[in-house]
């Protein structure tokens, strides 16, 4: 009971009720941290399916076999009634990789272990380019997801549509270094005998992974992409032979096989 003139009680900084609240407020924050922590650490699934390749000579002709050799078939087809029907498996892709840092460190070439450790993933409508950033305690999967658009003149773009850590979205910086670097590499690996090459995958990669529109093919003859489907696991992407005019250095939608575009929405 309190009378008139009573001091009314303070809660003094020392008080139990004040230690319960600052021990509440940080075991939340420890627990959030924790959550991050584990978030972050979290390899995704889209990584460790993709995670082991290897790019031995059986692989590595695999990957001529289904992907360089199909594209080659529709352009070196001088009637141009050979459309395209491609499927490419995230397995294909990262041989693909896998052999190109196995070309570059064969060649004397130091390569990042960024680098070493990128992979390609494929998800329903988004391609997912991924690497392991740091060492030890402190590695973490930082991936890209990205969607692809064609435009009317077959070409491919790829546009950025978020970036991870783990399991935790962040900034797409994160991952931009590496598709740059990559890319660089894939520049300084063309010579003269690349220039000629009328399929030039490294082309192709490169600028799809600057963001400039990607064609399948180099020189005047190339594969107008008609339509591209992502799935998880595969990409497949239909397409047709088409030729640039004599007047214009870039690709434009002449088609040389016009009845593929109806096939490509079968």
């Amino acid at each position: 009971m309190r009378f008139y003139g009573d001091t009314p009680d303070v809660e003094r900084p020392g008080s139990p009720r004040r230690r319960w609240a600052l021990l509440i407020i940080l075991a939340a924050l420890l627990l959030a941290a924790v959550v991050g922590i584990v978030l972050v650490k979290w390899t995704p699934d889209f990584y460790k399916r993709t995670a082991v390749v290897v790019a031995n000579d059986a692989n590595r002709g695999r990957f001529n076999e289904e992907i360089v050799n199909k594209i080659g078939n529709v352009l070196l087809d001088k009637s141009g009634k050979t459309a395209l029907d491609l499927t490419i498996t995230e397995e294909m892709v990262n041989i693909g990789i896998a052999g190109f840092v196995q070309d570059q460190q064969k060649g004397g070439k130091a390569v990042s272990s960024v680098i070493q450790a990128l992979r390609v993933s494929f998800e329903p409508d988004t391609v997912i380019v991924a690497s392991i950033v740091g060492s030890g305690a402190t590695s973490v999967v930082a991936a890209q997801h990205m969607g692809v658009e064609v435009q009317k003149d077959g070409a491919m773009i790829v546009k950025p549509s978020g970036a991870s850590a783990g399991a935790l979205p962040v900034p797409d910086t994160l991952v931009a270094e590496a598709r740059r670097t990559l890319a660089s590499r894939m520049a300084g690996k063309k010579g003269p005998s690349e220039e000629e090459d009328p399929i030039n995958l490294a082309q192709c990669a490169m600028d799809a992974l600057e963001g400039k529109p990607a064609f399948l093919g180099s020189g005047r003859r190339y594969i107008a992409v008609d339509k591209i489907k992502i799935e998880k696991g595969l990409i497949r992407i239909w397409g047709h032979l088409a030729e640039k005019p004599k007047s214009d250095e870039s690709p434009a939608p002449a088609a040389l096989v016009p009845a593929a575009a109806e096939k490509a929405g079968d």
